[in-house]
């Protein structure tokens, strides 16, 4: 079993609880092979596309971190 990862980081400064919870459940999701898609969903204004946005940046900060270049 992996060691539990750090807290993120956060891009976005005015994401609520919920959001920030969202965007590490779909960190967590990244480790599954073969995991069933997220679904993020919720009536118009409640930033459905800031959490989205903030989950992006996120798995990109995850793969550039873990990119090795060889030369």
């Amino acid at each position: 079993m992996a060691p539990p990862a750090a807290a993120p980081r956060w891009i976005t400064r005015d994401l609520n609880d919920e959001q920030k919870h969202a965007v590490t459940a779909i960190m967590a999701r990244q480790a599954i092979e073969d995991a069933p898609p997220f679904v993020l969903f919720g009536p118009p204004g409640t930033g459905k596309t800031h959490t989205v946005i903030e989950a992006v940046c996120q798995v990109l900060v995850l793969l550039t971190a873990r990119l090795v270049f060889l030369d």
